[in-house]
């Protein structure tokens, strides 16, 4: 199993950069997330196609974790982002918000594991991933130095290397090897 950019729970402490005491603003706002119907999801779809030199820097401030990252990718990710419904979005962050998987790990303890997590990713901060790890201990954790959330396309060529390597290990069973 490979899981990158991911968390296992507790997504509603993040501060997604913020200091603490500004993130604590954003915290109030969840409930609307998660309850979020047709009607604001139609209304925010207009305000993002309205706003999209605001999307394209917020992809960038929490998509990338480098300084400079190609504009182009940043664009790509901003126009796949746009491109699915807010409805989609409220419903995953929904989901995200409500289940904590960390208790159900324990299947995964002998199956080989890589965890790839971007060291600057704000929406799914490295900790998560080294939580995760921690509940399985044979798992491999690999930080991509200056990744961000979207870590698999940033640093396309860490990633793949780290999932090649990974792989190696592993017999077409899935077993190690």
């Amino acid at each position: 199993m490979i899981l990158i950019s991911t968390s296992a729970g507790q997504l509603e402490e993040v501060t997604f950069g913020l200091p603490d005491v500004a993130a604590q603003f954003g915290r109030p706002l969840l409930p609307l997330v998660r309850t979020g119907g047709q009607i604001t999801a139609g209304m925010v779809d207009r305000a993002r196609k309205a706003t999209t030199d605001l999307a394209w820097l917020l992809t960038r401030r929490y998509g990338f974790g480098s300084e400079h990252p190609s504009p182009a990718l940043v664009s790509f990710v901003e126009r796949m982002n746009s491109s699915t419904s807010t409805d989609t979005v409220a419903r995953y962050l929904r989901t995200l918000f409500a289940h904590s998987r960390l208790l159900v790990l324990n299947p995964l303890a002998d199956v080989p594991v890589l965890i790839i997590a971007g060291d600057r990713d704000l929406l799914t901060p490295p900790a998560h991933s080294k939580e995760i790890a921690g509940v399985l201990p044979e798992a491999e954790l690999v930080e991509v130095e200056h990744g961000g959330h979207v870590a698999l396309l940033e640093n396309a060529d860490v990633v793949n290397a780290a999932i090649e390597r990974f792989l190696q290990k592993v017999e077409p069973t899935g077993r190690p090897g």
